[in-house]
């Protein structure tokens, strides 16, 4: 199955109503920019959009590629996560076809919006600051310890 590609989901993604199935997702308005294109995060796997609605601000993942066993998957990973708890991470829900392009369905994930630094510009503009840099790699460490026992292929 070919995937959409990140053109085909900002002309989609313009009309929440008939492009996705999540009633919630269906009443909302998708960021845009400066001359009303839909800002997309993109990577190497998806682009995400921050869709706001009634309920609160949703981060949106569109895949541009399969990612083979992705329900499986992130069934897995949520689980694993809902059993932690970890103050750092956040719920997440896979959608198998939640965004139709062109008349197919294809998956998403809905997440909460969460605002902040990136962690790499958070270091570039405090790598000479030796009392930061040494507690964020504290934290980075108890973090990694957190979630190092998880077996992350069985989901628990």
């Amino acid at each position: 199955m070919p995937w959409p590609q990140p053109q085909e989901y900002n002309e989609a993604i313009q009309h929440p109503k008939t492009c996705f199935s999540d009633p919630d997702l269906k009443r909302g308005t998708v960021r845009r920019n400066k001359m009303d294109i839909p800002v997309a995060i993109s990577g190497g796997f998806a682009s995400v959009y921050e869709v706001t609605t009634p309920a609160g601000k949703w981060a949106i993942r569109c895949f541009i590629r399969e990612v083979s066993d992705s329900q499986k998957r992130y069934a897995e990973i949520s689980k694993a996560l809902n059993i932690l708890r970890l103050p750092y991470t956040a719920p997440f829900e896979y959608q198998q076809a939640g965004i139709r392009v062109a008349g197919r369905g294809y998956p998403i994930v809905k997440m909460q919006w969460l605002s902040g630094e990136l962690l790499g510009d958070y270091v570039a503009a405090n790598i000479f600051n030796q009392q930061l840099m040494t507690s964020l790699a504290k934290k980075w460490g108890t973090m990694v310890s957190e979630v190092d026992p998880i077996d992350w292929t069985a989901g628990t």
